[in-house]
């Protein structure tokens, strides 16, 4: 018997598949290692840039002492752009939130 839908294809439009068609020990592997691997990556990048977001946290809260909000505001922005954002503390937020709402 004849059918006129394509080949691994049943009726209804919904494809046949067995979770292993395809699927080689080579590929399985691969994308095992490129999963272990981006947070290794990651967490080596994240160890080099750490120190320097430090850095540029202790420079914002001395602006931010010293009443350049404006200032410190830019550097926050620019960091953000880079997304480094993401490691700063809850007292460098703390400290732009008072100083904000001095500036009024």
């Amino acid at each position: 018997h004849f059918s006129r839908s394509k080949p691994g294809f049943s009726r209804g439009g919904q494809g046949k598949f067995s979770g292993r068609e395809g699927d080689t020990k080579a590929t399985r592997m691969r994308f095992d290692v490129s999963r272990n691997a981006e947070p290794l990556l990651s967490r080596q990048r994240a160890n080099e840039i750490l120190p320097q977001v430090r850095a540029a946290e202790q420079q914002m809260l001395k602006h931010l002492e010293q009443r350049e909000f404006t200032r410190a505001l830019n550097m926050y922005r620019m960091l953000e752009r880079d997304k480094r954002d993401r490691h700063f503390s809850a007292e460098l937020y703390s400290a732009f939130i008072q100083s904000a709402v001095r500036v009024g």
